[in-house]
């Protein structure tokens, strides 16, 4: 007993000495009661206060109409100039499903996939937003979703599309309602009907004859899982465009029915064998040709973007007025090259292109496809496909042009090039020397384009490209970048961006399609340019003027035609060695990027698979790869009709520059015409030395000759540029006498002579030659005459003058004594005068001998030849 109370004691001892110990981190009761107390006093007043807000939010809610229920919104599309070209509901047909038309497994995949409780839910579902909530605790708000059918057809139909708490409030209050209104039935029925599938079609009905060409009530249940799958994202799982992304969204409704119950593990595996790609059907809609469905299809998928909207379904039903960039026009022009055999005869092969402003950025036309015109892949989504040779000017000639500053005469190496053990090639398989990057590039040569690339800083030139809006991902930027050897290709989009900048002065633009979005509320959302210059001035002007070669002389001569200056360039791609030996060498991918001051393009053309249905290879040939130049040609010339396409203007950081042809040095003023080539080089750098190649020295100017008759000698005089004479010009003097052969008379630096002793009675032609002895170079000669005089004859005339005066004389004398006598006496006068004659004539032969004596034989010391003697010189430089 006494074991028994000391036990009690010490257990009461235990429990005093625990009641009077207090822990330091632990409150006593009446501490807890206090917080506990103040906690519920905050909690009801946050209710309170929460209560209000949610009151507060509902009474804002708009009024639950039935016939916006029945009925979508329709979304508005209008042009450039602000003509509504379409909507993107009303316009399309639909086919509506009553309830009891609705298959079961369509229902029972529907329920599986979006709201499993929705027959036992009031309109909301409780559990399923207890999962969101903590989904976006831990994920952020709006990361997922607690939505009931009932609750997207409240948002699809009265509310906006966004994550707000206020929306949401505003969702939940509506759908009760809705539920109060409406049976589960009806509910279901405007659902279906309602929701946005891909390709056009809204409703059930509508997306079963789309995608499988069936009505409603044949659907099976891989069918039902594939229509049931799609609202979630129509244009990703689109099975048209994305069959593979469309059959894992399939699998997934598949897995969701079986889980809940609604079809056996053995049926979901009977589905999911069927492949997507198999049962879609590939039926084209005809009226789509003719309504801009290609370009309606990127600006859905902008519209959503810019709108901030979740998926592009949610853009049909919006009832939003979208003013976009088209052009009719260009788009019209675009879908006549691609959907008509004008151009393309070959049935299987596809094609993109986009038409984009020069100077904007702004997209006038989109052709994606030939069978089905409602996807824009082709034109704007397409990374598959490499664009060969027209990233040339992008990576290797724009980048050493803008930070080498490369003149277009720059001489580059086309002899065998390899690069870690790997040998390229050109299109020819030949080596053609050195060349200009001018030729390089209109020639389209691969081995210089490779050359220039290595030149130039690698980060450079990437950073060039992305300035561009083209990305370089692959850490192992290699020399097959150079020549468009990409792993992720830019698409026909991103190409006419990239060439534009070089048509718009070195600004880029990025590619849009819509200018502005009006809401049915009255707000408006528009797009803000942002217009970015990414190279200089001269490096958009240089490669614009090399790339105009490439319509005129290189490989687009012939197939581009254009009125308008143009400037360009094609690109092919060949199947990999690994593809099989049959593609070995064959054409994969056709390309051409070109613009005009206006417009800027890019199209590709190729094949969508390797074979056709009979297994036949598909590949371009020489007639086919072609198609990409001559869509180009026509579209230009439709979408320019009413535009300026001026010329581009030499900007004043770019010199014009003559280079002779053969010597790569800058043409002298003798060089031939047809031995010059226009080149471009960026100011303030150095230029190579004027060629001597077909050099002429300049003529002596002014040549004269001041003849003396007295002194029988003439001083001649001419002008010749001081700095030639100080480079050591010299001058040959030569003569010829009465036409006779020129003959050398002397050599001199100076510019005056004086000849002595010249010839009389002669006919004295004198040539002075300028001598570039250094370069055996004379130039034309400079000619003068002198006619002299003889002295001789001179004499014979004073004497006949004299005689003639006697003569004069003795008639006059003879005629006063005739007055005085008969006329006859006169006769003997007259022979006296005849007899007195012979007198005369030695005296003359005695002047001759003089006159001979004195000039004709001369002095052999001092005369020079035929006559002329030349003085000591004295005479002085030209100044």
């Amino acid at each position: 007993m006494s074991d028994n109370y000391n036990s009690r004691q010490q257990r009461r001892k235990q429990s005093s000495s625990t009641k009077n110990k207090k822990g330091p981190n632990k409150p006593d009761k009446s501490m807890m009661k206090r917080i506990i107390s103040i906690l519920i006093v905050l909690g009801l007043i946050g209710v309170t206060a929460g209560a209000i807000a949610v009151f507060a939010v509902i009474s804002q809610a708009p009024e639950l109409d039935p016939k916006e229920l029945e009925t979508p919104v329709s979304s508005k599309i209008f042009d450039k100039d602000g003509n509504e070209f379409g909507m993107l509901n009303n316009d399309e047909k639909r086919i509506r499903a009553n309830f009891d038309e609705i298959p079961q497994v369509m229902k029972d995949a529907v329920i599986a996939t979006e709201d499993v409780r929705f027959y036992d839910h009031f309109g909301i579902d409780i559990r399923r937003i207890g999962g969101a909530a903590v989904a976006n605790v831990t994920g952020g708000f709006g990361s997922q979703g607690g939505s009931t059918i009932t609750q997207q057809v409240i948002k699809n139909t009265l509310l906006t599309h966004d994550k707000k708490l206020t929306r949401k409030i505003k969702e939940a209050y509506l759908a009760i309602k809705l539920e109060q209104r409406f049976s589960k039935d009806q509910i279901f029925e405007i659902y279906l009907n309602k929701i946005f599938y891909g390709q056009r079609a809204n409703g059930v009905a509508t997306a079963a004859k789309t995608y499988f060409d069936k009505d409603i009530q044949d659907l099976e249940l891989h069918e039902a899982a594939l229509l049931a799958g799609l609202p979630k994202a129509p244009s990703t799982y689109n099975p048209l465009e994305n069959p593979e992304k469309a059959e894992k969204r399939r699998n997934v409704v598949l897995s969701q029915m079986e889980k809940y119950g609604y079809i056996t593990k053995e049926e979901m595996n009977k589905a999911k064998a069927i492949k997507v790609a198999d049962y879609v059907s590939k039926n084209e809609v005809e009226s789509e040709k003719d309504s801009f469905e290609t370009f309606k299809a990127q600006v859905v998928k902008d519209a959503a973007k810019m709108a901030g909207f979740e998926d592009t379904g949610e853009v049909y039903t919006s009832g939003l007025e979208i003013h976009t960039t088209l052009d009719p026009n260009a788009q019209r022009a675009v879908q006549e090259a691609l959907y008509t055999n004008n151009i393309i005869k070959e049935e299987n092969l596809q094609g993109g292109l986009v038409v984009t402003d020069t100077k904007t950025g702004a997209v006038r036309a989109i052709g994606s496809g030939r069978k089905s015109t409602s996807s824009a892949f082709y034109a704007t989504q397409m990374d598959t496909r490499q664009p060969g040779s027209t990233i040339k000017p992008i990576l290797d000639y724009g980048p050493a042009i803008e930070f080498l500053k490369w003149p277009t005469f720059k001489e580059v190496s086309d002899d065998k090039l390899v690069v870690d053990g790997h040998e390229f090639h050109n299109y020819d398989d030949k080596h053609h020397g050195d060349m200009s990057i001018r030729k390089a590039l209109y020639e389209s040569y691969n081995l210089p384009a490779i050359r220039t690339w290595q030149e130039v800083d690698p980060d450079q030139s990437k950073e060039f490209a992305r300035n561009l809006g083209i990305e370089i991902e692959d850490k192992h930027y290699s020399p097959a970048y150079a020549i468009g050897g990409f792993r992720k290709s830019p698409s026909p989009m991103d190409l006419a961006a990239a060439y534009a900048a070089f048509g718009n002065e070195g600004v880029y633009n990025k590619p849009y399609t819509v200018t502005k979005i009006k809401f049915p509320d009255g707000r408006e959302i528009k797009h803000e340019a942002d217009p970015n210059p990414v190279m200089e001035d001269y490096t958009a002007y240089m490669v614009t003027d090399m790339l105009k070669d490439v319509i005129t002389k290189g490989t687009a001569k012939d197939h581009v035609n254009l009125k308008f200056p143009v400037a360009g360039k094609t690109g092919t791609t060949n199947f990999s060695k690994d593809e099989g030996p049959e593609f070995e060498g064959q054409t994969k991918d056709a390309w051409f990027a070109g613009y005009s001051t206006e417009l800027s393009m890019a199209v590709w053309t190729g094949y969508n698979g390797k074979t056709d249905e009979e297994g036949n290879p598909l590949y371009l040939t020489r007639d086919t790869d072609d198609y990409s130049k001559l869509i180009f040609d026509y579209v230009m010339e439709k979408a320019s009709a009413d535009l300026k396409n001026s010329d581009w203007k030499r900007p004043k950081s770019v010199v014009e520059v003559n280079i002779e042809k053969g010597t790569g040095k800058r043409a002298s003023e003798f060089t031939p015409k047809d031995k010059i080539i226009r080149e471009l080089a960026v100011k303030g750098t150095s230029l190579p030395d004027v060629s001597e190649e077909f050099f002429k020295l300049e003529s002596p100017q002014g040549l004269q000759a001041d003849y003396d008759e007295k002194k029988q000698e003439a001083k001649l005089k001419w002008k010749y540029p001081k700095e030639m004479i100080e480079k050591g010009i010299t001058f040959k003097i030569m003569y010829s006498i009465d036409g006779s052969g020129f003959q050398e008379l002397t050599k001199q630096k100076e510019t005056e002579l004086v000849v002595e002793n010249l010839s009389p009675g002669a006919t004295i032609t004198f040539a002075v030659v300028a001598v570039d002895e250094k370069n055996s170079k004379e130039s034309e000669p400079a000619t003068v005459e002198v006619t002299t005089t003889d002295q001789q004859d001179e004499k014979e005339k004073d004497k006949k003058d004299k005689k003639d005066k006697k003569d004069k004389k003795d008639e006059d004398a003879n005629d006063e004594e005739g007055d005085t006598g008969s006329g006859d006496e006169g006769t003997p006068g007259e022979n006296g005068g005849d007899t007195g004659e012979p007198g005369n004539e030695p005296g003359e032969g005695n002047d001759g001998s003089g006159d001979s004596g004195d000039g004709d034989s001369g002095d052999e010391d001092d005369s020079g030849p035929l006559g002329i003697s030349l003085p000591p010189t004295n005479s002085r430089e030209a100044a």
